[in-house]
């Protein structure tokens, strides 16, 4: 809990003052365009859900606690009745998902 605590607070600190920078930027800015506007805007948006994190999530921490546990048990529940653990391959899945992923990233750089 304190782990999480100071990393958030270290975290916090350049996302306040990166948020910091762009209002004042957005504020400041006297003849702009449409354009300038969003990307102004643009890191307000982005930053804006850091601070809110730890406290939409607090309520679903015993939820994904929950969840996490009743699947440890159903592991061991399945490595009991099939004499195996179970083997879900998700490596590979992973592995293929994060290469299309790139490549499509890649692709788009060069089209656009």
């Amino acid at each position: 809990m304190v782990y999480s605590v100071v990393v958030y607070v270290i975290l916090t600190a350049p996302v306040l003052a990166a948020s910091s920078y762009a209002f004042r930027h957005f504020v400041e800015a006297e003849s702009v365009t449409f354009d300038e506007e969003i990307y102004a805007m643009t890191p307000l948006l982005m930053l804006h859900p850091h601070i809110l994190l730890p406290l939409l999530y607090w309520r679903e921490a015993p939820r994904v606690a929950e969840y996490l546990s009743a699947w440890t048990e159903f592991e061991a529940a399945f490595a009991a009745a099939a004499r195996q653990p179970l083997k879900l391959n998700l490596r590979g899945y992973c592995m293929r998902t994060s290469e299309l992923s790139t490549q499509c990233q890649i692709t788009k750089t060069f089209i656009a």
